[in-house]
């Protein structure tokens, strides 16, 4: 009885990596704390976003209910905004 395995290759150092192989390389490594930090950067810039915007509503004019209201909708668009994603 013969078995037959499939391969792929590891698209960070080449190497041919049979089917259910554990497969780790340093390319890969360092790859995926890139990515970390890329997240931990978007997470950090949002944030700040969100902080901007909470001392906007603090500093904003509470005079008349109906521009508060617009501004506070306004304030928390712009906050929420994904920055890499535009419509």
């Amino acid at each position: 009885m013969s078995e037959t395995y499939q391969y792929a290759e590891c698209k960070h150092c080449g190497k041919s990596v049979m089917e259910s192989e554990i497969h780790s390389c340093r390319k890969m490594y360092l790859a995926e704390i890139a990515d970390c930090h890329a997240t931990m950067l978007r997470q950090g810039q949002k944030i700040v976003k969100l902080e901007e915007a909470l001392k906007k509503i603090e500093d904003s004019d509470e005079c008349d209910p109906e521009i508060s209201i617009s501004l506070l909708q306004l304030i928390a668009r712009e906050a929420l905004e994904d920055d890499h994603v535009r419509p």
